[in-house]
């Protein structure tokens, strides 16, 4: 059960936009509100520098960005940096490993910020 959410678990989706309320618990995103999920919002050329990745956030979170260069699966994927505390709306980093024509990006959670 969640707060405000009364019979909510593990398995409910309250705003219906894919995310589980307990995804949106982990990720202190509001589990009422469709707009309210962590998410890539932009993914776009740093020039030189790689590419840059923008998400949903908040400051109770601290984030890690991860990458895959051959598949959307979740074992392709590696570490592009970690322990990045939440800023106010939206955060952003650059993946310095900008040359490799295919990429996806995947955004966590670490758990909340000290």
């Amino acid at each position: 059960s969640f707060p405000g959410l009364g019979d909510a678990d593990a398995s409910t989706d309250a705003d219906n936009d894919g995310f589980l309320d307990r995804e949106e618990a982990m990720a202190d995103t509001i589990p009422t509100n469709k707009q309210s999920l962590l998410r890539i919002e932009a993914f776009d050329p740093a020039g030189v520098a790689g590419w840059r990745v923008t998400w949903q956030s908040v400051t109770t979170r601290v984030y890690h960005v991860l990458r895959s260069t051959t598949t959307p699966e979740a074992a392709a994927f590696t570490v592009v940096t970690s322990g990045i505390p939440g800023r106010v709306n939206q955060t952003t980093v650059t993946d310095p490993e900008g040359a490799h024509p295919v990429r996806f990006y995947r955004i966590g959670t670490e758990w909340p910020a000290p």
